[in-house]
């Protein structure tokens, strides 16, 4: 049901009544009509909810399969008539698309033994393919051209010419799969791996990007400079040069810029990626320049769309600017669609659990409260939002562990609170002994001492000193926290518990 929903998606109902891919006379009752118009309407999800709406709960597998079936090959069809003068179609998609449209017309025809047809076409379609650097197509459609101009229509010219092409081209798309093929390599590496060797990693990357380097300088082609791009870009960003991996970054907005190789797809990941060395660079105005250009580009409510809010929120964050990261929970959190990706929406979920707090302290400005007012929050709800990550020992379930306890000061749940303490220091024992969770480890038992402390906030402040300052002497960077397990500093954070006691204490 996934592939026919993305189908359906696609295939808009005006292009449906444009075409004309159901018969209206009878649309009331075709079973194909109404799965298409049930997907659309969001009332078909699973093959359960076709069966229920379509055949009052009776109906076999294989009729269902086959209407499946009937009705993905009539929207497969119909992706042929898609309009390509959206303005979402760069120049260089929708001539892709095209070519590829046109390639297998010229096979329809030279079946179908109209043979003139076909050539002119191929002609045309090689011209295109050789603007926008096809490599694949120049090869295929070269070789059509050349069995025609040396077997068919014998002309030497022509059929010596596009020989060469086809030889040419075969020793760049050999390149191009290089290329592709060490992209492939090092990005298996990441995502099979929790803790790749960055050794065996760097070693790699120094040996790739030294071929690829070579091959960059003679054949500028899209898919050889994207994949080497990204390499050494990641090749940069692992040695921590974020000089070289930002200027690497401009290159390549540079190249996927000009107007027959502009794609948004890559404009966009460069522009993420400059940003992302923007913020280790601590250059932050220019950081969210470039991540408001991104959420502008991006389709709202889309996975990318998200993040690029996530990175505007960490902004926020370095900045401390409180009021834009209750807009950008707004922003993100507004809208259904966030629960279509899992762990983005616990992710959010977490964030807006501090933002909370921000919140309930006043230290949000009003206005902003007016524009983008959040749902009324429950700390219950809230941890039962975030089931994956609160497995995450290491990761965000410190950032879960410790919104509760803060929640709980702010209601002055003091019974609670003792049992928190408790569960927080067997915690803290058990999952944060090492150097990369050296910052929890110590914010944990500085929040563990409230109770020691009589809930006084001189009193902690003196019980904490010497951990106060082990946390200050070491460095917290957001760009550095892939886990984000900092969603607002530790030292941040202990201003809130401070004032937060110091209130309650006023309030007694």
């Amino acid at each position: 049901m996934h592939n026919l929903i993305t189908l359906a998606n696609i295939i808009t109902k005006q292009k449906v009544k444009d075409l004309n891919l159901f018969d209206r006379n009878v649309s009331a009752g075709n079973k194909q009509y109404l799965l298409y118009t049930g997907i659309i309407k969001k009332q078909i999800r699973t093959d359960k909810d076709a069966i229920n709406q379509l055949y009052g709960k009776k109906v076999s597998k294989n009729n269902l399969e086959m209407l499946k079936s009937r009705l993905k090959q009539k929207l497969l069809n119909a992706l042929f008539f898609i309009d390509l003068n959206k303005p979402s179609y760069s120049d260089y998609s929708k001539s892709k698309i095209n070519v590829y449209k046109q390639w297998s017309i010229i096979n329809i025809l030279l079946n179908r033994s109209a043979r003139p047809v076909a050539i002119e076409i191929c002609e045309s379609a090689y011209r295109q393919s050789h603007k926008y650097g096809f490599t694949d197509l120049e090869i295929l459609l070269c070789r059509v051209l050349m069995h025609h101009y040396g077997h068919i229509n014998i002309n030497i010219k022509k059929y010596q010419k596009y020989t060469s092409i086809i030889f040419e081209k075969i020793k760049i798309l050999e390149k191009e799969l290089i290329t592709e093929k060490y992209y492939n390599d090092i990005s298996q590496e990441y995502i099979r791996s929790k803790s790749p060797n960055n050794t065996r990693l760097k070693t790699k990357l120094e040996k790739y990007c030294k071929e690829l380097s070579a091959y960059e300088k003679k054949h500028k082609t899209y898919t050889l400079c994207y994949y080497y791009y990204r390499l050494l870009l990641a090749k940069y960003l692992l040695d921590e040069n974020y000089e070289q991996a930002k200027d690497t970054c401009i290159k390549g907005l540079e190249f996927f810029s000009r107007k027959n190789l502009k794609t948004p797809v890559a404009e966009f990941l460069f522009r993420h990626d400059l940003h992302s060395c923007h913020f280790q660079l601590k250059e932050y105005d220019k950081a969210v320049t470039l991540i408001k250009e991104n959420i502008s580009l991006a389709t709202p409510y889309s996975y990318n769309w998200l993040r690029e809010w996530g990175y505007y929120f960490g902004w926020a964050v370095v900045t401390k600017n409180f009021d834009e990261m209750l807009k950008a929970t707004y922003m993100a959190t507004s809208n259904r669609k966030l629960k279509d990706y899992p762990l983005l929406f616990e992710t959010w979920s977490i964030k807006e659990s501090y933002v909370q707090i921000l919140v309930q302290l006043d230290l949000v400005d009003s206005k902003y409260l007016e524009n983008y007012k959040l749902k009324k929050f429950r700390l219950t709800k809230f941890l039962n939002d975030v089931p994956e990550y609160s497995k995450d020992k290491r990761g965000l379930n410190v950032s879960i562990l410790i919104a509760h306890f803060i929640h709980l000061l702010i209601k002055k749940e003091y019974d609670l609170i003792l049992n928190k303490i408790d569960n927080l220091r067997q915690y803290s024992y058990r999952y944060l002994r090492n150097d990369s969770t050296l910052r929890s480890n110590c914010f944990i038992k500085m929040i563990s001492k409230v109770s020691d402390s009589n809930y006084h906030p001189q009193a902690l402040k003196r019980h904490t000193k010497k951990l106060q300052l082990k946390l200050e002497n070491t460095t917290y960077s957001y760009a550095d926290n892939p886990a984000e397990i900092e969603v607002i500093p530790y030292e941040t954070l202990w201003d809130i518990v401070l004032e937060i006691l110091a209130k309650n204490q006023k309030q007694n």
